[in-house]
């Protein structure tokens, strides 16, 4: 199931400040740790679950169930045990 879109307004331009507001309700497991220049340019988040540090675009991290490389790794890996 892929997460709603939170911005359906592609000329209104999002702030830094929008963006990590809009990142702690929606996924409180990230946080932005790189310098934010733009919702579809990618920068850095760590992940709180696992640690990882990743490049991502904001966009990305907010529309994807797991944009964390690792915490996807280990969900398939989990997924493809159970069949």
């Amino acid at each position: 199931m892929k997460t709603k879109k939170i911005f359906d307004m592609p000329e209104k331009k999002i702030t830094e400040d929008e963006f990590v507001y809009q990142l702690d309700l929606r996924k409180p497991k990230y946080v932005l740790i790189g310098k934010y220049k733009g919702y579809t340019r990618k920068t850095t988040f760590i992940c709180h679950e696992c640690g990882n540090e990743f490049e991502r675009t904001p966009k990305n991290v907010m529309e994807s169930d797991y944009p964390c490389n690792n915490c996807h790794s280990l969900m398939c890996s989990i997924m493809a045990s159970k069949k």
